[in-house]
């Protein structure tokens, strides 16, 4: 049976099972995120040229522009 074969294990065994699957996460996540940077490489350096040249909004114009867009969205949605 499966228990009878799991009790000839060593902690050995064990500590490289999980020692690979780590391994093979943490390389699955890196390629992941390298990947993501390498397709949006384009949009990124686009944001980064237009907060740049434009800067960060102040707290008063994101405000305005929610207020604008909670006014004209309220009034499209079927939401009571």
């Amino acid at each position: 049976t499966m228990l009878a074969f799991s009790k000839r294990f060593r902690w050995q065994h064990v500590a490289s099972g999980v020692t690979s699957v780590c391994v093979f996460n943490a390389a699955a996540l890196l390629g992941l995120g390298k990947t993501y940077r390498w397709i949006y490489e384009d949009e990124e350096k686009a944001a980064r040229a237009f907060m740049d040249k434009y800067g960060q909004p102040s707290e008063a114009q994101r405000l305005e522009l929610f207020a604008y867009v909670a006014r004209n969205v309220d009034k499209t949605s079927d939401v009571p």
